[in-house]
């Protein structure tokens, strides 16, 4: 799926939510391009908090996606 691009001349009044949206795809593509091994070894021996900072935005994300796929039913 192509994501279309946020344009701030759409002059739309919550343009963060679209731009912090965006912001988050960005981030995760460039993370899923990273090293998974190393990746993995850092979340295992260092930085477990990471992956829980994952796991929460994670679920609130998919309490914005439900709302708004209920809604626009």
């Amino acid at each position: 799926m192509k994501i279309k691009k946020f344009n701030e001349s759409e002059n739309i009044d919550n343009y963060m939510f679209f731009s912090n949206l965006e912001n988050i795809v960005k981030m995760a593509n460039t993370i899923l391009t990273m090293d998974k091994k190393e990746i993995d070894d850092m979340l295992t021996n260092r930085h477990d908090w990471a992956s829980d900072h994952v796991s929460k935005s994670s679920e609130m994300l998919s309490h914005v996606f439900d709302w708004l796929n209920s809604e626009n039913k």
